[in-house]
């Protein structure tokens, strides 16, 4: 009849090809076409879709902390998977929807995955994306936590607007539900952690509570009339309830910023135990290029003017500074102030992941705040606005690898860990060995284990006085660990004291642009520890894959060149690369004196 009329048919496909995230499988995708024709068979309307074959299911099942508490898990099963969910949190590309292109898109997305991402948070603060945010979602394998466009407020529940509300959730599920990347709708940012945390003293607690009650209600009726395949979450944080718990780390997501707006050492981070944390941050300052292209010479300062516009957080190039003389040697200039204030950023993200992931499968997902920028400016961002990886977005790669490597340094011991997000177990070798910064091995410490199919377990623990054997002190030692097993490997380190009391030798390294399968690549060695080594090739835009690293003595590391393609750059020649060449490392940001 004319009208709301609505139609339901089933398809069974005999041996489907699912759809999996990143890193768990192939993202098969179907396109199908729905026909509807009159009685005579003429056609009236066609509708084309692409959709994935899977299942998803959001599992908050009872259960109990290690001490005794009361909790529920938080976690994502895909096709009857368990999946950690790793990567960040996602703003508007540009304050100018035109500008934000199917181009910026998949560079953006692209470099998610390139970073062994696997979900990315579409923040209620921001817009709906355009649809070929999510085509580009489906075809990467991005999970899409989706919220809907309400954040940091309280919201009228007047009947007009709790129907324009309505009518926009109704819109936007429609439209959406058929991308297999969405795995959840969530109702907004941050509105039941005001309503209950922030302004938990206002008079009006009790009417606001109410108000907030009767608008989330009628969403997420809204939501479940029209999509029951997938989980809506009332806010983030939350307990998906209305008992004002929403900050409860052991059930739910949390947004945890204790380190960031508490002011408090990267170490704190070690004191959390969350199922879920769906934002956390660590702000720095984008590539000196992208600076200098707004801000004039006589502005480039971290004080400056200009430069305090250019940062929309409260003390917020205060905290960066501050952190950066707790961590870090104070830089030469300003260009190197910029590039430390990322080494800290990266240092701080990896601080917090490495132990989260270390807890799987108590906690099963870390999504930092943010991936991306909408303008030139100090941000939480791992991409600055003009799509250049900073530190914290080639550390990420590694921090999310599928096997990780970790080390911890507590109580005076060394532990050597284990995480395996692989859905097949894995049979280890590898080893823990110390160095002095001028590349001499003063202890090696095999290490061996079976490791189960999204497993994380201690593999040996070490005392430090064992390790240095009096033949080095603390701070004049890097540790390394390394695993390998059933075609994946993976190496980190460790230092035993902040980077500022470091005595680095002047590094000598070994550098050769070589041909390689998919372009120019990158030779690097050294016969010491060269930390936080950088390449770039200069006024070309692009990233060698796996910069940044740490590199171990004696090791010969290949770093790829990666064009800034969808940004318009192309493949360098070999010899343009040996030309533009420029290397740096820690030892470059700081003055030396004789």
């Amino acid at each position: 009849s004319a009208g709301g009329s609505s139609l339901k048919a089933q398809i069974a496909i005999a041996n489907p090809k699912l759809w999996w995230p990143a890193g768990e499988g192939t993202q098969s995708l179907y396109d199908v076409t729905v026909e509807w024709a009159d009685a005579d068979e003429t056609i009236q309307a066609t509708l084309n879709r692409r959709v994935g074959l899977r299942t998803v299911e959001l599992v908050t099942e009872p259960d109990s902390s290690p001490e005794g508490h009361p909790a529920k898990s938080f976690y994502f099963r895909v096709n009857g998977r368990p999946i950690f969910a790793k990567g960040a949190n996602w703003i508007p590309a540009d304050q100018f929807v035109d500008r934000c292109t199917p181009s910026v898109y998949r560079h953006l997305l692209g470099g998610m995955v390139e970073a062994n991402m696997n979900m990315v948070r579409v923040w209620g603060g921001g817009w709906y994306e355009q649809d070929i945010f999510y085509d580009l979602c489906d075809e990467l394998g991005l999970m899409v936590w989706q919220d809907f466009m309400m954040a940091c407020a309280l919201y009228p529940d007047t009947p007009d607007f709790i129907a324009e509300l309505c009518a926009e959730a109704k819109y936007q599920v429609r439209r959406l539900h058929s991308h297999p990347s969405i795995v959840l709708w969530n109702g907004d940012n941050e509105d039941a952690e005001a309503v209950w945390r922030w302004w938990k003293d206002s008079p009006d607690f009790n009417m606001n509570v109410e108000i907030y009650k009767k608008v989330m209600t009628a969403l997420k009726k809204t939501v479940e009339a029209e999509d029951d395949t997938r989980r809506f979450w009332l806010s983030s944080p939350s307990n998906d309830d209305f008992n004002g718990d929403c900050t409860n780390p052991n059930q739910g997501d949390v947004h945890y910023w204790t380190v960031w707006h508490g002011k408090q050492p990267f170490s704190n981070y070690h004191t959390v135990r969350p199922r879920f944390v769906s934002e956390f941050g660590f702000q720095s300052f984008p590539e000196p290029r992208t600076i200098r292209a707004v801000v004039p010479v006589e502005e480039l300062n971290p004080s400056s003017r200009v430069m305090e516009h250019h940062q929309r957080s409260p003390e917020g190039n205060m905290l960066i500074t501050n952190t950066m003389a707790r961590e870090m040697r104070i830089p030469k200039d300003f260009d190197t102030f910029c590039r430390v204030s990322q080494i800290n950023q990266a240092m701080a993200i990896r601080t917090a992941v490495e132990h989260w992931r270390r807890l799987r499968p108590w906690c099963m997902g870390t999504l930092f705040w943010q991936i991306n920028d909408l303008w030139p400016v100090a941000s939480w961002s791992s991409i600055d606005y003009h799509g250049r990886w900073k530190v914290l977005q080639h550390f990420a790669g590694r921090f999310y690898a599928p096997l990780l490597a970790s080390l911890t340094h507590e109580d005076g011991k060394v532990t050597a860990w284990a995480t395996n997000d692989l859905p097949r177990s894995l049979d280890l070798k590898g080893e823990l060995e110390v160095f002095t910064w001028a590349g001499k091995r003063i202890a090696r410490q095999p290490l061996k284990a079976m490791i189960q199919a999204g497993g994380s377990q201690s593999l040996a623990a070490f005392d430090v006085e064992d390790l240095l054997k009096r033949k080095a002190e603390p701070h004049e030692v890097c540790l390394f660990i390394r695993l390998r097993g059933d075609g994946v490997s993976h190496e980190n380190f460790l230092t035993l004291v902040p980077w500022k009391w470091v005595t680095l030798p002047a590094p000598e390294i070994k550098v050769e642009m070589i041909a390689g399968e998919n372009g120019v690549e990158l030779s690097v060695s050294s016969k010491q520890v060269i930390p936080f080594f950088h390449a770039e090739l200069e006024d070309l835009e692009g990233h060698f894959h796996g910069d940044w690293q740490v590199l171990r003595p004696g090791s010969e590391v290949r770093l790829e060149w990666r064009p800034h393609r969808e940004r318009g750059a192309e493949m360098p020649t070999l010899a343009e690369a040996r030309k533009s060449i420029r290397v740096m490392s820690l030892y470059d940001t700081y003055e030396h004196f004789a």
